[in-house]
């Protein structure tokens, strides 16, 4: 990612970030959850929004001041209330991508349904300037309600349709881009971080869990479980469909971007 960055100091490449709810920040406020100062400011927007902070995320925040995103923490070496993100970094090195990112992301997104992601992407393939595009899907290949792995996507057709939304970009994309995928998140950490901590509601995470699972409600029955094996299940298929991307990374070619895939130290993100 330093590489990246350091290479787009010299190149007028264009931020786009294409991708789930991770992509899109979304966020739910804490006071809809907690008895302490419950209350439902701002809730209209916040709903209209899909609960989602583009401009704060990782990828193209841009707004002037942090304490207008959720939970933005200070930063070693910048002032207070500085927002960062792939996009300040590149356009701090090079003015002329001023205003011109796109961030699609949308909450529930998968590998196997980027076509639609696509699409929505905008570029002109003969005149505008190349792209920096991060194709972030980073769990909901494996993430869904149902217990076991049959719902999760198939390392071959994990394959096969990111293949399909590679080729669909190569259409589209101007010479000299750049495409990044990093690795699927490794999601048993969430149990790992929040097994002891108190939920909002009051009860303990893993109770949570387990019975958001028992109504068959539960977001991700494989991470959001008190059930070792049912998070292992869900950390190997994301290796599975991990391997997917370096794969392609090794074996194909684009005409019109370069295709690195990120294996990203989630572990290390944590500690």
């Amino acid at each position: 990612a330093a590489i990246i960055l350091y290479y787009c100091g010299y190149h007028c490449w264009v931020m786009m970030s294409v991708g789930d709810s991770a992509t899109a920040h979304f966020h739910l406020p804490p006071q809809w959850l907690t008895a302490n100062g419950w209350n439902t400011k701002g809730a209209k927007d916040d709903m209209l929004n899909e609960v989602d902070f583009p401009q704060c995320s990782w990828g193209t925040a841009h707004v002037d001041d942090a304490s207008k995103c959720p939970l933005q923490y200070p930063i070693a070496g910048l002032e207070d209330n500085t927002i960062v993100s792939i996009y300040t970094q590149m356009r701090q090195r090079n003015r002329c991508m001023n205003n011109d990112f796109q961030n699609i992301g949308v909450n529930g997104a998968r590998m196997v349904a980027s076509d639609t992601l696509v699409k929505a992407v905008a570029r002109d393939q003969s005149s505008d300037h190349p792209v920096l595009l991060w194709l972030s899907l980073l769990g909901n290949d494996v993430c869904n309600g149902h217990a076991g792995t049959d719902h999760m996507s198939t390392p071959d057709n994990y394959y096969e349709k990111a293949m399909e939304s590679l080729t669909a970009l190569d259409a589209l994309l101007p010479p000299g881009s750049h495409i990044v995928s990093p690795a699927l998140f490794n999601g048993e950490l969430l149990y790992e971080t929040m097994q002891d901590q108190q939920h909002p509601l009051g009860t303990t995470y893993p109770a949570f869990y387990d019975w958001m699972n028992c109504l068959q409600e539960s977001p991700c029955w494989a991470w959001l479980n008190s059930d070792a094996e049912a998070g292992a299940s869900g950390s190997q298929r994301a290796k599975e469909l991990s391997e997917q991307l370096a794969k392609i990374e090794n074996e194909q070619n684009f005409e019109n971007f370069k295709f690195i895939y990120y294996p990203v130290d989630w572990n290390g993100l944590f500690e």
